[in-house]
């Protein structure tokens, strides 16, 4: 199927924000602003930044002109997530070479951020918050097991796939991990013919960085690269 550029709206996280690798004391750290979408040949929007999920794409699609693209994608990462912000504040720049179309990034300060389900691995955040060695870490992180915040999170996502079809806008869903399953929710958002994109990294510490408790960290540059080139594919094969 044949498509023209498109003006495209794309709704991220951390995973969005760009490459990272790991800092001399073991965190991660954004080395490029290098994503798996740059090869999309579209005028993009991307909203990104720690913690960003549905919760505040329902708060982003409330305070823009939806009109203004010609399609928008979800980037589903390991929801449900619980993130609370006040008076959100997003840094915004515009990237553009004669090698792509203009990219205009607004990434959430995380002086927005009053609550997070994250916070427990986020030691700037907990300073912010000042709440470094708080009994209370634990609790948080595991607040997203809770059916209240999970039913919380299915019905942003509804009201995504409601608003976007109320404005004939085609919405497409990357899926970033196997286990999260909100196909229920999504009467209007098709999924991309591609493979969650942690499936597609695997274990392979050139294109993801690995924790101390083995979990699947950030993508490096050379991880972005391979899914820039996979989620290219996947936008042109899109119906």
């Amino acid at each position: 199927m044949a498509h023209g550029l498109a003006r495209l709206l794309v709704l991220g996280c951390s995973y969005t924000r760009g490459s990272y690798s790991f800092h001399a004391n073991g965190d991660e750290e954004l080395t490029s602003k290098q994503t798996w979408l740059d090869s999309i040949p579209a005028e993009i929007t991307l909203y990104c930044g720690f913690g960003v999920g549905y919760i505040q794409w329902v708060d982003v699609l409330e305070s823009i002109e939806l009109n203004e693209f010609d399609a928008v994608i979800l980037q589903e990462s390991v929801e449900p997530k619980f993130q609370l912000n006040k008076d959100a504040k997003w840094t915004t720049t515009t990237h553009a070479t004669e090698f792509r179309p203009p990219l205009t990034r607004h990434e959430l300060h995380e002086s927005s951020i009053i609550y997070s389900k994250g916070i427990k691995h986020r030691p700037q955040l907990q300073e912010a918050l000042g709440l470094e060695g708080s009994d209370a870490l634990d609790y948080i992180h595991n607040i997203g097991k809770n059916d209240s915040v999970l039913n919380i999170t299915k019905a942003c996502a509804s009201h995504i796939n409601n608003k976007l079809k109320a404005h004939n806008i085609p919405g497409y869903i990357i899926r970033t991990h196997e286990y999260v399953d909100y196909k229920n929710e999504h009467t209007h958002c098709k999924y991309l013919d591609l493979d969650p994109l942690f499936t597609i990294v695997g274990t392979d510490p050139a294109l993801v960085n690995t924790l101390d408790n083995r979990d699947q960290g950030h993508f490096t540059i050379a991880g972005n690269n391979l899914l820039a080139s996979m989620v290219s594919k996947a936008w042109e094969r899109r119906t």
